[in-house]
């Protein structure tokens, strides 16, 4: 469809014949919101650093309460090595073949009563 623009002069909107837009607002919605999104993404991290410079308290708490809760993890998991590591499961063994058992076999299925086969 052509259409009027006062600026632009006529605009053709009809995509499927490859006339390119003269405007976003002309363009179908699988053009448009890919060229909004870079837009769209500087604009939030603007204001993030913006929000980010103005709560400095804030920003240094989040930051060094994330770093927080890593260290904290990473010492949990320590303790725990530390604790189990006399057991041969958590061990790096050179030689595996003192904790392998020999099975004898899988034992035949035996059926029980009220269960139909």
């Amino acid at each position: 469809a052509v259409g009027a623009n006062p600026v632009l002069g006529p605009v053709d909107s009809d995509y499927s014949r490859g006339v390119p837009f003269n405007s976003m607002q002309d363009a179908p919605a699988s053009v448009w919101w890919i060229a909004e999104v870079p837009r769209q993404v500087l604009a939030l991290t603007k204001k993030n650093l913006i929000l980010a410079r103005r709560n400095r308290t804030s920003t240094l708490v989040r930051t060094c309460s994330s770093c927080f809760f890593m260290l904290m993890i990473f010492l949990v998991n320590e303790g725990l090595k530390g604790r189990y590591s006399t057991l041969a499961y958590f061990q790096d063994l050179t030689n595996s073949n003192t904790l392998r058992k020999e099975v004898s076999g899988i034992p035949e299925c035996v059926p029980k009563r009220g269960y139909v086969s």
